[in-house]
C-alpha cells in the first residue's frame, strides 16, 4: 500500500484523528490502491483535483478543518470521467442528520463507531470479496475477520448495496428479522435482494432456540458435576476417593489402615477420578458437551443439536426500506428524503 498524493491516488482519507485515521488504512492495507490522507477540506479538494484515477473517498461528516457535506456537494458538481464513492462517516449521536449526507450525495454513509468488516464491504477495492464469506467467528487479533472461501451468489456493487443482517431476540432466543414470514419469502423471489450465509450454529432439538453449552452430566445433563481425585495408598493398597482420606484441613489418614501423616509422593500418589453429578447422583468418567435451551428447558447432548444457517441478505439498488411491504408511502418518501433513520450496514434492521 502507498501514500502519496499524485494522479494515482485511487483512495482519499479525510480523517484528523491519528487512531482512526490508522484503522481506515490498516482495512484497507490489501487493496494494493494508492491510499492519499488530508486533513482538511482544502487539502481534499486540492487531492481530488489532480488525481483522475480517485474512486473512493472516506470523509468525517464534520471536524476541525472538515466538512464533508460541502467537499460532496462540490464534487458531485464537478464533471468526472471515472466513478467516484464517497462514504460520509457519522458519529453515532449525529444519527438524525446521517440523511443530509445521502442528500448531498454520498453512495452510503458509515455510523461510528463502526467495524472493520462494515467499511470492506462498502469497498470495491476487493474484487476477491465477491467470492467469499465474511465469519465473524474467525476474526483475527486485529478486529478484521479473516474471508471464507464460501461462494456468494452475485457480485455486489458497494456503492448501492446495503446489508441486512438478523438481530438476536433475547426473548425468542432465535436470529430474526422485523419482517413477517411471507416478506421474507418475497425477499427471497426478489432479483434486487440475494441471500448469504453468515454462520452456522447449533439450535435446540425440540424448539430451534439458541441454547447455552457447558460440560456435564452425560446421564441428566446437570452442569452441576464435582470431581473426586483418587489416592492410592502405597502401605496398605487402599485406592479411594480423596473425600474419604482428608480429615482437618491437612491431615490425611488412609480409612482402612489408619495410618494418618500421609504425605504425598512418599505415601500415596494422587490420580484423576471420576465426576460425580449433584442432581442424579450418578458417577461418570468424562463430561459431555450439553446444551441447555432456556426456552423450554431441554437438556441435550450437543452431538444431536439442529444445526441452523444464520442468513443475512443484500439488497442491491434500493435502501431496505423499500423491502417492507407493510410500510407506508410516507415512511418510504421520508426514507429517500433523509428524514428517516439513515441506513449503515451494522444497524439495518427490517
Amino acid at each position: 500500500m502507498k501514500h502519496f498524493t499524485s494522479n494515482a491516488t485511487s483512495i482519499l482519507i479525510i480523517e484528523t484523528d491519528p487512531v482512526k485515521r490508522e484503522m481506515i488504512q490498516r482495512t484497507l492495507a490489501e487493496s494494493e490502491a494508492s491510499i492519499a490522507i488530508a486533513s482538511s477540506t482544502t487539502d481534499a479538494v486540492a487531492i481530488a483535483e489532480s488525481s483522475s484515477s480517485l474512486r473512493l473517498i472516506i470523509c468525517r461528516m464534520h471536524g476541525v478543518n472538515i466538512d464533508g457535506l460541502e467537499l460532496t456537494r462540490y464534487l458531485r458538481a464537478q464533471p468526472r470521467d471515472n466513478k467516484l464513492t464517497i462514504l460520509i462517516v457519522v458519529p453515532e449521536e449525529l444519527l438524525n442528520q446521517a440523511g443530509e449526507a445521502i442528500e448531498a450525495g454520498a453512495d452510503d454513509v458509515l455510523i461510528e463507531p463502526f467495524e472493520a468488516r462494515e467499511l470492506r464491504m462498502l469497498t470495491d477495492f476487493f474484487p476477491s470479496r465477491r467470492h467469499r464469506r465474511i465469519d465473524a467467528a474467525h476474526a483475527a487479533n486485529n478486529g478484521c475477520p479473516e474471508p471464507a472461501k464460501d461462494s456468494l451468489n452475485a457480485a455486489h456493487s458497494p456503492a448501492t448495496t446495503s446489508f441486512v443482517r438478523p438481530f438476536f431476540d433475547t426473548q425468542s432466543m432465535r436470529y430474526t428479522f422485523q419482517a413477517s414470514p411471507d416478506q421474507i419469502e418475497a425477499w427471497l423471489t426478489d432479483e434486487r435482494v440475494t441471500q448469504v450465509t453468515l454462520d452456522r450454529i447449533m439450535t435446540c432439538p425440540e424448539c430451534n432456540a439458541a441454547p447455552t453449552f457447558r460440560f456435564g452430566c452425560s446421564h441428566c445433563g446437570s452442569a452441576m458435576v464435582t470431581q473426586d481425585n483418587l489416592i492410592h495408598h502405597y502401605a496398605c493398597g487402599h485406592v479411594g476417593p480423596e473425600s474419604q482420606f482428608v480429615h482437618g484441613h491437612s491431615d490425611i489418614s488412609c480409612p482402612k489402615c489408619r495410618h494418618s501423616g500421609l504425605v504425598a509422593g512418599s505415601d500415596f500418589e494422587l490420580t484423576a477420578g471420576v465426576f460425580r453429578c449433584s442432581d442424579c447422583s450418578r458417577t461418570v468418567n468424562a463430561l459431555s458437551l450439553i446444551g441447555h435451551c432456556v426456552c423450554c428447558n431441554h437438556r441435550f447432548d450437543a452431538k444431536t443439536a439442529t444445526i441452523v444457517d444464520v442468513q443475512g441478505f443484500y439488497v442491491h439498488g434500493i435502501r431496505p426500506i423499500h423491502l417492507r411491504t407493510d410500510s407506508s408511502p410516507e415512511t418510504r418518501q421520508n426514507c429517500e428524503s433523509g428524514k428517516a433513520q439513515t441506513t449503515s450496514p451494522r444497524r439495518v434492521t427490517v
